[in-house]
């Protein structure tokens, strides 16, 4: 007689049960000598869920009953062929229907009723058994997470891990890499992008978190990481059922999703980059994507420095028509939230702002700041919201306030203790809430110090003006339209456009001696593989 042997691992399995596939084989080969077989193939399927039926071994074990000649099928235990009851009945019928008599070592298998219905309970509890050890699972990765132990390490380029503390730890060197790129990516008065750093990265010959060498991608993604501000996320993604892919048709694939963000766990690791500082890169990289020049048929000296006084969305650059027969185009900034819209947003009625008019505007005002840099450290200093600086002002004095309430509350709750009013477990419940309610009030008051910080400028920011100025100065009549960009760009964060009126927001440029206007179209990430001067739309390739 010929029989099949079919045994299945999965790593949860073994480590409960010590379910190997050599125990089971052992066992599977002892049951079919006894049944008097004396051919048999075994199939196996190792790390495989039971809730897949398209599995490896499976499959062949099934091509071969249907072609016929086989007399058993052994199996360890109804867990082993299939962990979800639908697919016990589908495998077991379809085995039966083939006139192969069905084995179990560590159950009696009955072709009756009364064996068909125990079998079908005992598989209903298997199911329920595997979704519970599913969620105990998930509770302990949960709670080892909220207590700051890892389940696994994130691979995070700058830690290491250590597997007996289940916790992050800075690699000191990687550290220093990371450290590195962002100092580069947010060097004052330069930008320079992913693709540089990477290059800079491959030039020091820096081993690379994976490969060969450094990439664009790779440099963009730890300066957009905030694991490195010391806030690790974990379980952000629900990734359940996706390893089991292979061996399903494309139509039931599953794919990963986001999970929900009250779902997320929230644990704190080694901080290797200030909060500011990330903060900082990703407002560059916000700038950078609304200052990115694209191909266009004219050029807008204020692109992606305008937004709408109605609505908050930005102007872009738009040609419009006179529509008369010899047609003349005129250069206008437009509400992005106008005429085709923005999906979701109510139609802006904000006025077409002429392009000439405006840059003039601009530009006469810029010119102003360079020959007079007093004007622009007066600007500066009214920039300031007074009301907004009073009311953190008021915000900070109450702050102080309550942490020094906090810290009376924590003494007295601790003067009870000991006293023996209150019992051990109350204490620490109320503590820890003092403790989480001081914590949240002292990163407020660092935030509110350094935006009180924000509004006050120092007689020496006043002087790095007055340096800066005095250099970007010396090629104000030589600047061709980058350069005039560029100068723009560095001394004006934003202007928000209404239909008389302007309100210009002024930021304090570096001090750093301004290069020629070519080094100048590098500074702000214009494409320096182009060799050719921006000069019209009669070169397509150009970038603007």
């Amino acid at each position: 007689m010929f029989a099949i042997i079919y045994i299945r691992v999965s790593t949860e399995d073994q480590v409960k049960h010590g379910y190997s596939l050599e125990a089971q084989e052992k066992l599977c080969m002892e049951k079919a000598f006894q049944l008097g077989c004396t051919k048999y193939i075994v199939f196996r399927d190792e790390g495989i869920s039971g809730d897949i039926l398209n599995r490896p071994g499976l499959t062949e074990a099934r091509k071969l009953i249907r072609q016929g000649g086989v007399d058993y099928f052994i199996c360890l235990d109804p867990d082993r062929l299939a962990r979800s009851l639908t697919l016990q009945l589908v495998l077991t019928d379809e085995i039966e229907k083939a006139n192969v008599n069905i084995e179990f070592i560590n159950f009696e298998w009955k072709n009756t009723p009364d064996g068909k219905l125990f079998a079908q309970m005992r598989g209903a509890i298997a199911e329920y058994e595997k979704a519970k050890i599913r969620e105990r699972t998930n509770s302990v990765k949960i709670e080892k997470a909220k207590s700051g132990l890892l389940t696994h390490f994130p691979g995070t380029y700058g830690y290491k891990y250590d597997k007996l503390l289940k916790k992050m730890l800075v690699d000191k060197e990687e550290a220093r890499v990371v450290q590195m790129i962002y100092n580069w990516f947010l060097e004052p008065g330069k930008y320079t992008g992913p693709q540089e750093i990477a290059n800079r990265l491959n030039d020091l010959q820096i081993k690379p978190p994976r490969g060969e060498i450094w990439h664009r991608v790779t440099v963009r993604r730890i300066l957009r990481n905030p694991t490195y501000t010391g806030t690790l996320y974990l379980r952000t993604i629900n990734a359940e059922g996706v390893k089991n892919n292979r061996y399903k048709p494309p139509e039931e694939r599953i794919s990963r999703k986001p999970r929900p963000r009250e779902e997320w766990c929230k644990t704190s690791v080694p901080e290797i980059i200030p909060q500011h500082v990330w903060e900082e890169a990703q407002q560059r990289f916000e700038e950078i994507r609304r200052k990115k020049p694209g191909k266009t048929v004219a050029q807008y000296l204020l692109s992606g420095l305008l937004r709408c006084g109605f609505c908050s969305c930005t102007l872009h650059g738009n040609l419009v028509s006179n529509g008369k027969r010899n047609r003349r185009t005129y250069r206008y900034y437009v509400c992005t939230a106008k005429s085709p819209g923005i999906p979701g947003v109510d139609k802006c009625n904000s006025r077409n702002v002429p392009a000439d008019k405006l840059e003039e505007t601009i530009w006469n005002k810029v010119k102003q700041w360079l020959l007079n840099p007093e004007l622009l450290a007066e600007d500066l200093k009214s920039r300031d919201d007074e009301n907004k600086l009073k009311d953190a002002q008021q915000e900070q004095a109450g702050i102080k306030k309550q942490i020094e309430e906090v810290v009376n509350e924590r003494v007295r709750i601790l003067r009870l203790y000991q006293k023996g009013n209150i019992p051990e477990d109350l204490a620490d419940s109320i503590l820890k809430e003092i403790n989480d309610r001081e914590s949240r009030l002292k990163k407020r008051m660092n935030e509110i110090e350094e935006e009180i910080l924000k509004h006050k400028i120092s007689n020496q920011e006043i002087a790095n003006i007055k340096t800066a100025l005095k250099e970007y100065a010396r090629n104000i009549d030589n600047l061709d339209f980058e350069g005039r960009q560029y100068i723009i760009r560095l001394l004006i964060k934003k202007v928000i456009v209404y239909d008389n009126s302007l309100a210009i927001k002024v930021q304090i440029p570096p001090v750093k001696k301004p290069e020629k206007a070519a080094n100048m179209r590098a500074a702000v990430g214009f494409d320096s593989s182009n060799n050719a001067p921006c000069g019209g739309p009669e070169k397509p390739g150009c970038r603007r």
